[in-house]
C-alpha cells in the first residue's frame, strides 16, 4: 500500500476541481494534449505517441494515476492557497490492482469545458481543513509520500482534529458531543487503519437493508430449489440448516461499492467467533455468501484458508439465483 499526495486544481491558481471529483467518488486528473486518450491498453513502457507533448512534472503525475496508484492505496488531497490537506481517501478495487480508468462521458468539466477523463475510483472521507506546511515546493500534481512525510500529515490531522472536534462544513451547524466523537473516530480510522473502509451511518443503514435482501433472498432460493429449510438469525448467526448429516453455518456479507475484501474480513472474524468462542457450537461446513462475485485475489485467499484445516467455501448471488466454489456443499446444488 502506497501514499500519495495529489491536487485537483486546474493549475497552480486554477480552478478548484476536487470538490466535483469528491461528488463523484474518484481523483481525477487532466492535460490536454492526453484529453481523449484512453491509457487503459498502453503501459509505462509503451505510451501513446501524444505522451512526448506532456511536460515533464506533467508526465510524471499521469504516469503514477495511469499505472502506479494501485487499490487500497491512500490519497491525500492538498490545496496550496493556503497549504492544506483537505480530504483523505482509500482507493476502491482489490489490493494493489490497477486503479486507472478512462471516463469517457464523465460529468468532470473544468471551467474550459475540459473534462477530466483521467480517473481512479476513490472512497473519500470527511473534509479537512488542516494546515499543511509542505516540505519544498513542487510542480508535481501527483507525489508519492515518503514514512516520514506519512506520519506529519497523521500527525497534523489528529491535532487539527483534536483542536476542533467539531466540523459543520457539512452538517451546516454544530454537531452534538456523541456525533462529533464518531466524526473524530471516523477521521483518525481512516489514516491509523487505512485498509479499512469506513461508512456513515447512511451508509449503514443501506448496507443493512442490502443484507435483509440477501439473506431473503438465499433463504427462499434454497428452499424453492433444494427443500432446504433455515434458521434464521439465531444467536446473531445469519442463517443455519442442515444438508444430510452435516450441519451448516451461513453468514452473508454486503460488498459495499463493490469491494469485496473488508465485507470478507469482517465475515472472517464472526464466523470464527461464532464457532470458537467458549459456549457456542461449531458447525460442520462454515459458508460465505456475497451479493457479487469476489475477485480472483479474493477466491484465492478464502480457499488458502482451507489449508489450515477450515471448513470454510463461499458463494456468491447471482441474477439467476446463487453460485459457490467447488469446497461448498451448495456446488453441486446450483
Amino acid at each position: 500500500m502506497k501514499h500519495w499526495r495529489m491536487r485537483m486544481r486546474n493549475g497552480w491558481h486554477g480552478f478548484d476541481m476536487f470538490r466535483k471529483c469528491r461528488a463523484e467518488g474518484v481523483a481525477a486528473i487532466h492535460y490536454t494534449p492526453l484529453e481523449d486518450v484512453d491509457l487503459t491498453d498502453f503501459s509505462e513502457d509503451d505510451p501513446p505517441p501524444q505522451w512526448s507533448d506532456l511536460a515533464p512534472a506533467q508526465s510524471g503525475s499521469l504516469r503514477k494515476v495511469a499505472w502506479r496508484i494501485r487499490g487500497g492505496d491512500v490519497i491525500y488531497v492538498a490545496e496550496s492557497n493556503p497549504s492544506r490537506i483537505v480530504c483523505v481517501g482509500r482507493v476502491k478495487g482489490p489490493d494493489g490492482s490497477r486503479a486507472y480508468r478512462f471516463a469517457a462521458k464523465t460529468p468532470i468539466v473544468d471551467e474550459k469545458r475540459h473534462p477530466w477523463r483521467h480517473q481512479v475510483k476513490v472512497e473519500w472521507g470527511k473534509l479537512l481543513e488542516t494546515p499543511y506546511p509542505a516540505p519544498q515546493a513542487t510542480q508535481n500534481t501527483v507525489l508519492e509520500l515518503k514514512p516520514s512525510e506519512i506520519a506529519k500529515i497523521k500527525k497534523l490531522i489528529r491535532g487539527a482534529v483534536k483542536r476542533d472536534p467539531v466540523s459543520n462544513s457539512e452538517q451546516g451547524g454544530r454537531a452534538s458531543a456523541e456525533g462529533s466523537d464518531a466524526e473524530e473516530e471516523i477521521r483518525l480510522r481512516q489514516l491509523e487503519e487505512s485498509a479499512y473502509t469506513r461508512y456513515t451511518a447512511e451508509s449503514i443503514r443501506k448496507i443493512d437493508r442490502r443484507h435483509v435482501r440477501l439473506c431473503n433472498a438465499f433463504t427462499d432460493w434454497l428452499v424453492l430449489n433444494h427443500g432446504i429449510k433455515c434458521n434464521v438469525e439465531r444467536r446473531n448467526i445469519d442463517v443455519t440448516f442442515r444438508i444430510g448429516r452435516r450441519s451448516a453455518l451461513v453468514e452473508f456479507k454486503v460488498a459495499y461499492n463493490d469491494d469485496p475484501k473488508p465485507a470478507i474480513r469482517e465475515a472472517l472474524g464472526q464466523i470464527l467467533e461464532y464457532n470458537h468462542y467458549p459456549d457456542r457450537v461449531t458447525y460442520d461446513q462454515w459458508i460465505l455468501v456475497l451479493d457479487c462475485k469476489p475477485a480472483e485475489a479474493d477466491g484465492i485467499f478464502l480457499k488458502t484458508l482451507r489449508k489450515y484445516g477450515i471448513p470454510l467455501s463461499y458463494g456468491w448471488q447471482t441474477k439467476d439465483g446463487f453460485k459457490f466454489s467447488r469446497e461448498s456443499p451448495l456446488f453441486s446444488r446450483r
